[in-house]
């Protein structure tokens, strides 16, 4: 597990992974009204050395990006740290919000923990590494709502104004007319990428191309077409072969193949009744390369 942030709205409990550490040093503070209250990981030094440059940033410190927003750092060291801990209850009561930037298969544990004492929560995607971590999320959310609490995930998709405008032609106004076919290609340099270089992140259970970036252009799907709009799933994936010795083997995919039906309403919504193919694809051999290919067309 990464760090989870404490922080104050007066509060926030994060993990000081790639993207936790860019929310503790740019996103939390006065332009959004917040103040990071804790650092909560499991690795204790990389706790004290993220709490060192947040408290250096709140005593006026300026971030300086060492080459990318995920490897930012104070740029000198000023006030104190913020407290730090290795578990997420004594960070609790400073805190109205916790934002969750860990593994995903620690999400389940920590957002019920932190709904339970009263807190909003807001995390990374994916929701969970597994389904009925998910459904335990989901359904704890739904009865903080009740109390007036809320669980927010951090995904770009939803605020990318391409995709806005996408709608509005294609859905909205229908400006494009009949929705034949579409292509998307994503291509990497290396996987994980340089600035996540995580063994979680190359690993079958909690990593993967079609989970760190395929989920991305999956919730898109649902931002054009609305929520539940996939009836239903056919995939084949390929994983990496064990080492000669047997080591190794618990590589995340290298290829997968799949088909996404999107349910009725969704393709009345489009103008057209459709399928969307789905086709992610590694060479590893050759140069690291990952295409993710979308197709619809009509019936």
């Amino acid at each position: 597990m990464h760090t989870l942030l404490s922080c104050s709205l007066s509060s926030l409990s994060l993990t000081p992974g790639s993207i936790s550490r860019e929310f503790a040093l740019y996103h939390f503070g006065p332009k959004t009204q917040t103040v990071v209250t804790s650092i909560v990981d499991l690795d204790e030094e990389r706790a004290r050395c993220l709490a060192a440059d947040v408290g250096s940033v709140q005593a006026g410190a300026r971030v300086e990006s060492k080459g990318s927003v995920y490897a930012a750092v104070a740029a000198e060291s000023r006030g104190e740290p913020v407290p730090f801990s290795r578990t997420l209850a004594p960070c609790l009561a400073g805190c109205d919000l916790v934002y969750v930037g860990t593994t995903p298969n620690s999400h389940a544990k920590l957002v019920l923990e932190a709904l339970a004492a009263g807190k909003s929560v807001l995390m990374e995607k994916p929701l969970a590494a597994k389904a009925e971590d998910a459904d335990a999320i989901v359904k704890a959310a739904e009865l903080a709502q009740q109390k007036g609490q809320s669980v927010g995930m951090d995904i770009g998709m939803r605020w990318n104004p391409a995709l806005h405008e996408l709608r509005r032609l294609a859905v909205t106004e229908r400006q494009l007319g009949r929705i034949t076919s579409a292509r998307l290609t994503l291509a990497f340099t290396q996987w994980p990428r340089d600035w996540q270089v995580q063994p979680w992140v190359a690993g079958r259970a909690e990593g993967g191309i079609l989970r760190e970036v395929g989920t991305h252009f999956f919730f898109g799907l649902m931002e054009l077409f609305g929520e539940r709009c996939v009836g239903c799933v056919r995939t084949d994936v390929s994983y990496p072969p064990p080492n000669i010795d047997g080591s190794g083997g618990g590589g995340a995919e290298v290829a997968a193949r799949g088909t996404l039906r999107l349910g009725r309403a969704a393709g009345e919504l489009a103008g057209v009744c459709m399928c969307v193919y789905v086709c992610v694809y590694v060479c590893v051999r050759v140069y690291a390369c990952i295409s993710l290919h979308i197709y619809t067309h009509t019936h």
